[in-house]
């Protein structure tokens, strides 16, 4: 907490452990979801402000590849991915001066290691 401000910081590697821990509904046109980060400081400014600390690719892609396992169990068809582009939360997947293509990389990799048995 910033004194003059509040906002809250989530580790982003324990949320991914609760996400990644709650039931997949099976045969029920309920999707799974994931994300790469978010920090809506940039948009909405110090204020009742979120953001994830600890997202880096390697931690992205250990996380994403449960997720994805776990939607090819349930029977899904599809895995949602949060924010594409969403520079103003921070919530990126496409290369970037920090990362490069890791988070692309990971994602190809366990689109790689599973087939495409569930499309994104």
């Amino acid at each position: 907490e910033n004194h003059d401000h509040i906002y809250e910081v989530f580790d982003f590697g324990r949320f991914c452990e609760l996400m990644t821990s709650r039931e997949a509904f099976v045969s029920t046109n309920h999707y799974l979801g994931f994300f790469t980060g978010w920090d809506n400081t940039p948009r909405r400014g110090i204020d009742t402000s979120l953001l994830f600390d600890g997202n880096s690719p390697d931690v992205v892609e250990r996380f994403f590849e449960i997720q994805y396992k776990r939607s090819i169990d349930a029977g899904n068809k599809f895995l949602f991915i949060n924010a594409w582009n969403e520079w103003g939360e921070g919530a990126i997947l496409e290369a970037d001066e920090v990362y490069g293509y890791g988070y692309l990389e990971g994602i190809k990799r366990v689109k790689d290691k599973y087939g495409r048995s569930c499309k994104m």
